[in-house]
C-alpha cells in the first residue's frame, strides 16, 4: 500500500495519507499478511486471525501523524467538555503540506477562526488568545479585506461576510468596549456601522448586510436589509442571546431557548422545524441552518438538505461544537472525532489524524481548520 494513498478512514472516509515516499505497510510495521484499518481511536494491524496490533507503538500508545511524520503518542480526546475559550495550534487542511496535520506557523495561540463564505483558496482571519487578530490569504487578493485597519487590538469577536454571486467580502471587529470596526466590500452600506452602536457583545455577517447583538438581547442590522426583510423582526425575537447570519437570512436563540428565523426563504431556510427547543448554538450556510441543542444532537433544516444525510445526522450524538458554510456542514463530537455532510465535503473528509486534542473546528468553502491543544 503507498503511501500516497491512505487507509479506510473513520466512517469510511478516506484516512490520512503516508508521507512522501514511504510505504505505509513498512512505516506501521505491518505484514503483507495484514491490513491496516481504523478502530475508532488508531491505525491497527488487522491478521487472519481478527487479532490487533497497535503496530509496534508502546502499550497505551497509538499511531499518528506528528508534525508531517508517522509517530507513537498517546491517546487522546477520550471525552472533554467544549471550551469556549480554548486556544492552541491551527491545523488546517487540504494544505499546501498535504493532509499531513502539520500546522500553520505563528498560529500557536489561536482562539477562534473566521473563514470567507466563498474563497476558493485560503482566506480567513483568526483571533488569538490575546485578542490580537492574524490574517492568512494564500490565493488572491482584495485591497478592501487586505487593507485591515491599523491599531486593530483588544478584540473579542469577528465576522465575515460574502455573497454567493461576489469575490469579495466584509469583515466586522468587536472590540471589549462593545464598538465594532467594519472594512471590506460596502457596495450596499454593509460597512457602514451605525451611528452610537456600542454595548455590542456579538456581530454577524451575512452576504451583502452586517449584524449586531446588544447586550440587552436586541438586534441591530444594516447594510442590504431591505431586500429580503432582513429589518423585519418576528415577534419571538426577544431576549435574544445568540445570533447567526446565511447570505440572506437572520437567526437567533431568544430567551426561551428556541429558534427564531427571519429573511429569504428560497431553501426553506427560515422554517425553523417544529418542536426545536433547548437549542445552544445556531450556524447558518447559504441556504441551511444547524443547530445544536443542549442534549448534544444537532437539528439541520433548509435547501440542500436531502434523504442521503437524514440517517447520518439523526445518528449524530454527544455533539459540542457545530459548523455550517455555504452548502455543508461539520460538527464535533465530545470524542474529538469530526463529522462533515453536505457538498464538498470529499475535500474536508480527506482531513489528518491529529495527535492533540481537538478544541474547535471550522470550515471555509474549500477548507477546514480545526484548533488542536499545543
Amino acid at each position: 500500500v503507498q503511501g500516497e494513498a491512505g487507509a479506510q478512514g473513520p466512517q469510511g472516509e478516506t484516512g490520512p495519507q503516508g508521507p512522501q515516499g514511504y510505504s505505509i505497510l513498512d512505516t506501521l510495521g505491518c505484514s503483507q499478511e495484514q491490513t491496516i484499518e481504523y478502530d475508532g481511536t488508531a491505525w491497527v494491524c488487522r491478521d487472519a486471525n481478527d487479532t490487533l496490533q497497535n503496530l509496534n507503538c508502546a502499550e497505551g500508545e497509538y499511531l499518528r501523524i506528528v508534525s508531517g511524520a508517522w509517530s507513537c503518542s498517546a491517546q487522546v480526546n477520550d471525552g472533554h467538555d467544549f471550551e469556549p475559550n480554548f486556544a492552541g495550534q491551527l491545523v488546517e487542511w487540504p494544505s499546501s503540506s498535504g493532509n499531513t496535520g502539520t500546522p500553520d506557523a505563528g498560529t500557536e495561540n489561536v482562539k477562534e477562526v473566521f473563514y470567507f463564505p466563498y474563497f476558493n483558496g485560503r482566506k480567513l482571519f483568526y483571533l488569538n488568545q490575546d485578542n490580537t487578530v492574524g490574517y492568512i490569504a494564500s490565493s488572491g487578493s482584495d485591497e478592501r479585506i487586505d487593507d485591515m485597519p491599523a491599531g486593530l487590538s483588544n478584540i473579542v469577536d469577528m465576522a465575515v461576510g460574502g455573497s454567493s454571486n461576489s469575490a469579495s467580502g466584509h469583515v466586522l471587529a468587536l472590540d471589549a468596549g462593545g464598538n465594532i470596526i467594519a472594512w471590506g466590500r460596502n457596495t450596499h452600506g454593509q460597512t457602514d456601522v451605525p451611528a452610537g452602536l456600542n454595548n455590542v457583545v456579538q456581530v454577524a455577517a451575512g452576504g451583502l448586510f452586517s449584524a449586531a447583538l446588544q447586550a440587552d438581547g436586541t438586534v441591530v442590522v444594516w447594510g442590504d436589509v431591505r431586500t429580503d426583510r432582513i429589518d423585519s423582526f418576528p415577534a419571538a425575537l426577544t431576549n435574544v442571546k445568540r445570533i447567526a447570519a446565511g447570505d440572506n437570512h437572520m437567526l437567533a436563540i431568544n430567551g426561551a431557548d428556541e429558534v427564531v428565523a427571519w429573511g429569504d426563504n428560497s431553501g426553506r431556510q427560515i422554517n425553523v422545524p417544529n418542536g426545536l427547543t433547548d437549542v445552544a448554538e445556531v450556524e447558518a450556510g447559504r441556504l441551511h441552518n444547524v443547530a445544536l441543542k443542549n442534549d448534544g444532537t444537532v437539528a439541520v433544516w433548509g435547501g440542500y438538505v436531502s434523504e442521503q444525510y437524514d440517517d447520518y445526522i439523526a445518528n449524530l450524538s454527544d455533539i459540542v461544537q457545530i459548523a455550517a458554510q455555504a452548502d455543508h456542514s461539520a460538527a464535533l463530537r465530545r470524542n474529538g472525532t469530526l463529522a462533515f455532510w453536505g457538498t464538498q465535503t470529499w475535500e474536508f473528509r480527506a482531513m489528518p489524524v491529529l495527535s492533540s486534542r481537538v478544541g474547535k473546528i471550522y470550515i471555509g468553502y474549500r477548507y477546514a481548520s480545526a484548533i488542536v491543544e499545543n
